[in-house]
């Protein structure tokens, strides 16, 4: 718990699409940044492609605790990349709408607590960490409940990375030609159309693979798309913790996903609740782009009172309400008389 969800977790936090996103939108001009974003989500997912099959090969062959080191060595590696990241917002800052140099952190958060357009879009990027935290963690498990060998799910997963490739090219191509907003919608409908399909279809390991192909184009696409809007909504200055933001709440989303996957399989037996729970969220993300303005968000003095609490209280929400949620469908769901309850519906409680 305190390598994995604690250390681990702030390291990838500190190195993920918040710091480096931020990084090359503000190197990137605006009629090409959707395009650069799109790259660099690219790039990340063929990692993901390679080293999920070398990962199976050497468990295959050594001890855990070895296969750890090797990929601990692997991800030390890009400590010797980042100076091509290095600079500031001032040393890079556009001439464009609502990218004033010299905003303060303090300001951007002021005219993103006023911003509906954000706050939907906090609101569907939690869907998206949903999905991929779900999909990622859970789908070995359901096929092998439903007897399928497990090197159907490695592969699927490794087929994400590599299709994610072409997703995120595609979605960085298409965001300087279409509104990101529409695009957005159009990923998550697709999201919930593939899972439905896969849901509808007789599972094996042949619609498992191409299960993962498919969503694999969905996967990380939404990434150069959300941080475009980020940008064009406040400008690049303060993109990095505005996008972080956001970020936190694709997390919170991941953490629901992972979490009421295993709590529904385990009370339920089944995974379907869990599945189509994804499917409702994907039409909901959809349906929220729908009603995002990516324009400039007007630079309007503050209002009297100081700095709004509306982005701390929302993310305070999010996370009480989850809680709340996670804890009483455990124990509706957890069989009556259960003896070996977990440690975590005791917390919840």
């Amino acid at each position: 718990l305190l390598a994995f969800g604690f250390v681990s977790g702030i390291a990838a936090g500190s190195a993920s699409f918040a710091v480096v996103l931020a990084s090359v939108g503000r190197m990137a001009s605006p009629e090409r940044r959707s395009l650069a974003l799109g790259i660099v989500t690219a790039m990340g997912s063929i990692g993901q492609f390679l080293l999920v099959p070398l990962a199976r090969v050497l468990l295959d062959r050594m001890d855990w605790r070895v296969v750890l080191v090797v990929f601990a060595v692997i991800a030390a590696s890009m400590a010797a990349l980042a100076p091509a990241l290095r600079g500031n917002a001032a040393d890079h800052e556009r001439a464009a709408p609502g990218a004033a140099p010299g905003r303060s952190l303090r300001h951007d958060l002021r005219r993103a607590a006023r911003s509906r357009s954000y706050l939907l879009l906090n609101a569907a990027f939690f869907v998206c960490g949903f999905h991929v935290t779900f999909i990622a963690t859970h789908l070995p498990a359901y096929i092998g409940d439903l007897g399928i060998v497990d090197s159907a799910a490695s592969s699927a997963l490794a087929l994400i990375g590599l299709f994610n490739v072409a997703g995120s090219l595609a979605a960085g191509w298409l965001g300087g030609r279409i509104a990101p907003t529409r695009i957005l919608a159009g990923i998550y409908a697709a999201r919930a159309v593939v899972i439905t399909a896969y849901l509808a279809i007789p599972t094996s390991s042949t619609t498992t693979i191409v299960f993962g192909a498919v969503i694999g184009v969905l996967w990380l696409s939404t990434v150069p798309g959300t941080s475009a809007i980020v940008a064009s909504l406040f400008g690049t200055t303060n993109a990095g913790a505005l996008f972080g933001l956001v970020f936190l709440s694709h997390q919170a989303g991941a953490f629901v996903g992972a979490w009421m996957g295993g709590v529904l399989a385990d009370a339920t037996g089944s995974y379907d609740a869990a599945w189509w729970t994804a499917v409702a969220l994907g039409v909901i993300a959809g349906v929220l782009h729908l009603g995002i303005d990516d324009a400039p968000v007007p630079d309007e003095p503050p209002p009297a009172g100081g700095l709004s609490l509306a982005p701390a209280a929302g993310i305070v929400a999010m996370v009480l309400a989850g809680t709340l949620a996670l804890g009483a469908t455990t124990l509706a769901a957890r069989p009556a008389g259960a003896a070996d309850a977990t440690a975590y519906v005791c917390f919840v409680r």
